[in-house]
């Protein structure tokens, strides 16, 4: 039992210090978002990667394994197969579009997409903004998982 008064330590610091580095943690991973968010999209986003990545890595695994994922981007995907700045995107028909692609497996995937159609460098265009979260979400859904949330937070 410590004496009173006596400051609990953990791994040789005490509660202060744990509380100020987790602190200092947390505004540091804010700033990065932030910082990411600040710059306008360059062309070289790439999402549609993301997913086959993933499916791939999922391969191996036993049954349906749950994937509980948060993309932190503008939401427009510029390379892999679908330019969305290019201005066939905005006159594409989404579910045409899509079924022309090579979906992955989403089962039981659960997308939240933060920062999505805004930078606070510019933004992206309400028209294109619009028609990259309908692509988003009719593609996640086609692949069989759940856009749990679309939005331009990125808390």
């Amino acid at each position: 039992m410590r004496p009173p008064g006596a400051v609990r330590t953990v791994g040789g610091r005490n509660d202060l210090q744990v509380k100020q580095n987790r602190d200092k943690a947390e505004q540091d991973a804010v700033r990065l978002i932030e910082g990411l968010m600040a710059a306008r999209a360059r062309g070289y986003t790439n999402l549609l990667a993301w997913f086959d990545s993933v499916e791939a890595h999922l391969e191996d695994v036993a049954g349906t394994p749950s994937v509980n994922a948060t993309l932190v981007s503008d939401g427009i995907n510029t390379v892999g197969g679908v330019n969305m700045l290019s201005p066939q995107f905005l006159e594409a028909d989404v579910a045409e579009f899509i079924t022309e692609l090579g979906l992955p497996d989403c089962s039981g995937w659960t997308d939240r997409f933060l920062g999505a159609n805004s930078t606070t460098g510019g933004g992206v265009d309400p028209a294109l903004a619009a028609k990259a979260e309908e692509f988003w979400r009719a593609f996640v859904d086609a692949c069989g998982g759940e856009v749990k949330r679309y939005d331009v937070a990125t808390k």
